[in-house]
């Protein structure tokens, strides 16, 4: 396989990577701010998603997912969901400090 081949074969494998992230909710250009002050790269929960699932996907936990988002129960995801799944690099995460004694 000649060199431009393999890089037109390449180029094609990183597009359809990137649309398939698209088509399922994946949005990397998108930095959205939720109601509890995290803003980050959103994901559109589809049926048959899990936080597990989603989190080895993104390279985050289920209790970062959960502490981002305001989810109680990782168990009672609802499909449409909005959900962050990646901080954004230029914000810093709301600081919940307990008052001083």
């Amino acid at each position: 396989m000649s060199d431009q081949n393999f890089a037109d074969n390449k180029f094609q494998e990183l597009t359809d990577d990137a649309l398939a992230d698209v088509a399922g909710g994946f949005d990397p250009t998108l930095d959205y701010t939720n109601a509890l002050g995290y803003s980050g790269t959103v994901y559109t929960i589809k049926s048959g998603d899990t936080l597990a699932a989603i989190a080895l996907k993104y390279g985050t936990t289920v209790p970062k997912l959960c502490l981002w988002n305001g989810i109680a129960k990782p168990d009672q995801i609802e499909e449409g969901m909005r959900i962050i799944v990646r901080l954004s690099s230029k914000a810093a995460a709301p600081s919940f400090d307990s008052p001083a004694l």
